[in-house]
């Protein structure tokens, strides 16, 4: 873990999950991941960094921690307020896991705070984790185009009182990125379908990314609350499989996808509706022996 008190990271409640995946949107040749997380404190446009962490290395989990305390006294209010989060994450070429949580006491809105001369009491605290790869796939197989869907699942969860949402971004070779964004408490074990795209059979690159967000901010509290909760989605973001199907519409499941990063993708049909129940059912035991033989020990904070 590395701190990094100093560090100015442009921020915002609504705007941070998107900002961050500024690095995804641009092509990026060849296989690469990346996972980082970040604690930080400020405005709902700015904030200074409590605890910061990033690794490019598949399966290596990433991990911030931050904390404050800032005397009420000084602007107007009384007693302390203290803030503390935690964000980690984690990248494979299949599998993406984040998650971002915090409790804060004693809330306080400063009207007064100036972030950039850093005086009063910071005003938005915040905790972040994300995670994303990007590979080129290969198909192979007896149609001149085809038509590829992709088909992900989503588990996690979103609690608390304070302001939480997950997003998550595909991108296929150079079409417009299609994005996901979820922000209501509960539990998660969604399927998910892209739009699908018609190509051709050379090399298309793939770009996948989650983003979670746990922040609070103060002009929605009541002074004096206490709030806590996170946005756990260290669960799994899977791609389950491609819908691979020939220009007329013929699933190709003898076909193949090859990566230059080495992974494997199954060739799946996009269930119907009254079938997603059970293809869940299905690869919920695949995913488990897969999550065993993976680094298992590396993953054990994401439990």
């Amino acid at each position: 873990m590395k701190h990094v008190p100093t560090t100015l990271k442009t921020t915002s409640v609504f705007l941070a999950i998107v900002l961050s995946q500024s690095a995804l949107i641009g092509r990026v040749d060849g296989a690469s991941v990346s996972a980082d997380a970040f604690v930080g404190e400020g405005n709902q446009m700015f904030s200074r960094g409590l605890g910061f962490d990033f690794s490019t290395t598949p399966l290596e989990v990433v991990e911030a921690d931050g904390s404050s305390s800032h005397d009420l006294s000084e602007a107007g209010g009384s007693g302390v307020l203290d803030f503390d989060a935690t964000a980690m994450a984690t990248a494979s070429y299949n599998t993406l896991r984040a998650s971002a949580s915090g409790t804060i006491t004693n809330t306080y809105f400063d009207e007064n705070y100036n972030f950039e001369a850093n005086t009063g009491v910071p005003t938005a605290y915040f905790s972040q984790g994300n995670a994303r790869f990007s590979q080129t796939l290969q198909y192979g197989g007896t149609a001149n185009n085809y038509i590829s869907t992709y088909i992900l699942r989503l588990t996690g969860s979103i609690s608390g009182n304070g302001r939480a949402a997950v997003s998550i971004r595909l991108t296929h070779a150079s079409q417009p990125a299609q994005s996901w964004f979820f922000r209501e408490v509960g539990t998660f074990d969604l399927m998910i379908f892209s739009q699908a795209y018609v190509h051709g059979a050379f090399p298309q690159e793939f770009q996948l990314s989650i983003n979670t967000l746990y922040s609070f901010d103060m002009f929605s509290f009541q002074d004096g609350s206490n709030a806590s909760g996170g946005a756990d989605f260290g669960s799994t973001l899977e791609v389950v499989g491609i819908d691979l199907r020939d220009e007329m519409g013929n699933l190709q499941p003898q076909g193949t996808i090859t990566s230059d990063s080495g992974q494997e993708f199954a060739i799946v049909a996009v269930p119907e509706p009254s079938s997603v129940a059970l293809l869940v059912f299905a690869i919920t035991g695949v995913g488990i022996a897969s999550y065993r033989r993976k680094k298992r020990s590396s993953l054990q904070r994401f439990a």
